[in-house]
């Protein structure tokens, strides 16, 4: 294999990865998109502000989460549950007030 031969297989591998990364992003601002059409739905539902096809919207989004859950499974936590799948240093994972009342806590 010459040089240049060695350079365009490194470039495409590369530009697949780079490809790759941006789907992951697409696919994450989707993700994102969603959760925060459900969230609306539900605040809208819980309010009384609900209109009458909120649940086939619901439904709807939901499908699209399962259709997305199954091509980027990276995306969803380690329970199926679209929490983060990595924390960083000093990043909790869990709710804020989760230890409040818990057995132990000041």
């Amino acid at each position: 294999m010459g040089f240049m031969d060695k350079v365009v297989s490194k470039a495409q591998e590369v530009g697949k990865a780079g490809q790759a990364k941006v789907d992951t992003v697409q696919a994450k601002r989707h993700m994102d998109d969603l959760y925060r059409q459900l969230g609306s739905l539900s605040y809208a539902a819980k309010t009384g502000r609900g209109r009458p096809d909120d649940a086939t919207r619901a439904e709807e989004a939901l499908a699209k989460l399962k259709d997305l859950e199954a091509g980027h499974p990276e995306l969803f936590g380690p329970g199926g549950d679209g929490g983060p799948t990595t924390s960083e240093p000093g990043e909790s994972t869990e709710e804020p007030g989760a230890d409040v009342g818990a057995p132990g806590a000041p």
